[in-house]
């Protein structure tokens, strides 16, 4: 929904903090978890009472595909959850990062599964999270259309 028609601005702050949340394996085959390498997970309470005392009220925050995928359809979000009902507590609005560069063990970034994997990795999280079942002009019917039809102009590729 943008700004005009409801009259408010889409982010609570002009300005947004981010935190690093690339999950992805190295080219050295190190599998990366920078939320926890950065202490982030720990100290989520104390980074959004900072970030609101900076005047930060929007923040980026990744789920991380390849470590809430758990299995074929099998989804663990509890991190992305946990992150989430810290924000509220502290009047914080997230903007959800679904891949920071980080995929399933099984795919890889010129897999011909990729984009429907991805699709239903985003309609899970999407079914779960209040924040983005809202966005329907984002993450609604027109976004899953959008990804229906990449997927179908790479498949016909």
């Amino acid at each position: 929904m943008s700004a005009g028609s409801t009259g408010r601005a889409p982010f609570r702050s002009f300005w947004m903090g981010g935190y690093e949340g690339a999950d992805h394996v190295n080219g050295r085959g190190d599998a990366l978890d920078m939320v926890r390498a950065t202490g982030h997970d720990r100290f989520l309470a104390l980074d959004y009472r900072e970030a609101r005392r900076h005047g930060l009220r929007c923040v980026r925050e990744s789920v991380g595909w390849r470590l809430s995928e758990r299995g074929p359809a099998q989804w663990d979000f509890s991190r992305a959850e946990r992150m989430a009902r810290t924000a509220r507590r502290h009047g914080v609005q997230v903007l959800w990062t679904l891949m920071h560069y980080g995929v399933p063990p099984d795919l890889s970034l010129l897999d011909d599964a990729l984009i429907p994997r991805f699709a239903r990795f985003a309609a899970a999280r999407r079914r779960i999270d209040p924040a983005l079942r809202a966005l329907r002009g984002v993450g609604g019917a027109r976004a899953q259309a959008a990804v229906a039809r990449a997927a179908r102009v790479h498949a016909d590729q």
